[in-house]
């Protein structure tokens, strides 16, 4: 998608400072690795569980030094889902919750991108932790069916 860009698209994401982005040539990532990532990244500690069973705790420079956005600046601070519902219509959902910050794109640059990803990261790993906790979660009745030989149905709660 990079590649398509034009001479005064790539310009307006270096003024952003977003001009890292550009250089990214990246065709796919190993699912093994992303699996890796996402098993291993704890939410409510912001951490991964590194091979040597040390944690890394994730902050907002870490994103900077991997992703060369803009740091410090002001917080972003994301508008409630039913806020952004009842402001914007749906075919902009993902953008909603900041679009407040966006709308002047001579401010872009100034926001603090990199506590954004951390928060962002920490938030959508603590949804999928959820989910994937809801999805495993075996009745009591159905473990005792199944360890007495019976058929159960599988229920999740």
């Amino acid at each position: 998608m990079v590649a398509q860009l034009n001479e005064a698209q790539t310009g307006v994401a270096t003024s952003m400072g977003f001009a890292s982005f550009l250089k990214v040539d990246l065709k796919q990532i190993s699912g093994k690795f992303s699996k890796w990532l996402v098993d291993s990244f704890d939410p409510y500690s912001a951490s991964f569980m590194l091979l040597n069973g040390q944690m890394f705790k994730v902050i907002a420079f870490d994103a900077y030094v991997t992703l060369v956005v803009p740091i410090g600046g002001t917080e972003i601070i994301e508008s409630s889902r039913s806020l952004a519902d009842e402001e914007y219509d749906e075919n902009c959902y993902y953008g909603k919750s900041i679009l407040k910050y966006i709308k002047d794109v001579n401010q872009i640059a100034s926001l603090d991108w990199c506590k954004f990803v951390v928060q962002k990261l920490i938030s959508s790993m603590s949804i999928t932790r959820r989910a994937s906790l809801q999805k495993g979660c075996t009745s009591m009745e159905d473990l005792a069916l199944k360890s007495e030989g019976g058929a159960s149905e599988k229920r999740t709660y």
